[in-house]
């Protein structure tokens, strides 16, 4: 059974300090199953510079319980390419738990952002060594900082009216 608990207000601010070159992010914000797209960074009055981008978004999302799960809102961050086909770049999330009723938070979330979204592999000079298996070794590269996304927020309770 779904619980309504309230309104969460968010802007989208900006990304920053994104490890890989960037053309054009766009971000997808959701909250449970309602879903919202950003523009994309070339269709905003400032564009961000290599590896950012800036929006200064509105959105609103109605906040849902469903069995007990506490909701996470995630941001999807993409990239497009010069014909405009969208590509996956990160995620960045928090929980709404964590927020404090009608109070505004201004928070920078880090990127989370998977080998397989085009990160360059680093120079050897940054392996780690992960494990030693028979006679190989096995080496990953750290990843560089994946850079921020920030966002303002207020999270707004229903409050339940007692009528007499």
């Amino acid at each position: 059974l779904a619980k309504y608990q309230g309104m969460l207000k968010v802007i989208l601010m900006e990304v920053r300090g994104m490890p890989i070159k960037t053309s054009d992010l766009s971000c997808t914000l959701s909250l449970n199953s309602y879903k919202l797209l950003s523009k994309r960074d070339s269709k905003t009055s400032r564009r961000g510079g290599p590896g950012s981008a800036v929006w200064r978004q509105y959105f609103e999302f109605p906040v849902v319980t469903k069995d007990d799960h506490e909701p996470v809102f995630k941001i999807k961050i993409m990239d497009h390419d010069p014909m405009g086909v969208p590509f996956f770049i990160g995620t960045a999330s928090f929980k709404i738990d964590d927020l404090e009723d009608g109070f505004r938070r201004d928070l920078s979330l880090p990127i989370e952002i998977p080998r397989t979204a085009g990160v360059p592999v680093p120079k050897k000079k940054n392996v780690d060594l992960i494990d030693k298996v028979g006679e190989s070794l096995h080496l990953i590269p750290k990843l560089p900082e994946n850079g921020i996304v920030r966002v303002r927020v207020v999270f707004k309770r229903f409050v339940k009216e007692n009528f007499v």
